[in-house]
C-alpha cells in the first residue's frame, strides 16, 4: 500500500509540474538569451546598444530565474502537503514513505510519469 502512495506522489508531481507553465518560461528564456546574442554579434551595433541590450538582458533573466523558483516551489507543495496528511493521518510514517520514494522502481514510475505528462498536450 506505501508502494501506490509513492505512485501517487510521484504522479501527483509530475501532473503539478506539468501544469506550472514552467516550460513557458524556459522557452521565454531561450528568446532573451536569442535577442541578446543576436545583439551581440550584429556588427552594426554600436557599444552602448550592447549594453543596454545585454542590462535588458540581465534583468529579464533574474526575474526570469526567480518565476521558474516560484513555480518550482508552487509544484512541489501538492505531493508534500498529501505526504505530510498521509503522515499527520497515522497511515504510514514520513520516513517509510520517504524511503519508499527512494527505491528504484518509485524513480522509474517518476520519470515515466513525468515524460507522459509532458508529452500529453494541454
Amino acid at each position: 500500500m506505501i508502494f501506490a502512495v509513492a505512485a501517487f506522489l510521484c504522479i501527483l508531481f509530475a501532473l503539478s509540474f506539468r501544469l506550472s507553465g514552467i516550460v513557458a518560461v524556459c522557452v521565454r528564456v531561450l528568446t532573451i538569451c536569442r535577442s541578446a546574442t543576436t545583439t551581440f554579434l550584429d556588427a552594426e551595433k554600436s557599444d552602448l546598444q550592447k549594453q543596454q541590450a545585454a542590462r535588458a538582458a540581465a534583468r529579464a533573466l533574474l526575474g526570469a530565474l526567480l518565476e521558474i523558483s516560484a513555480r518550482i516551489a508552487a509544484a512541489v507543495l501538492p505531493p508534500v502537503v498529501v505526504g505530510w496528511l498521509v503522515d499527520l493521518s497515522g497511515a504510514f510514517p514520513l520516513g517509510e514513505l520517504l524511503a519508499r520514494l527512494q527505491t528504484w522502481p518509485v524513480i522509474l514510475l517518476g520519470a515515466a510519469a513525468m515524460l507522459v505528462a509532458f508529452m500529453v498536450r494541454k
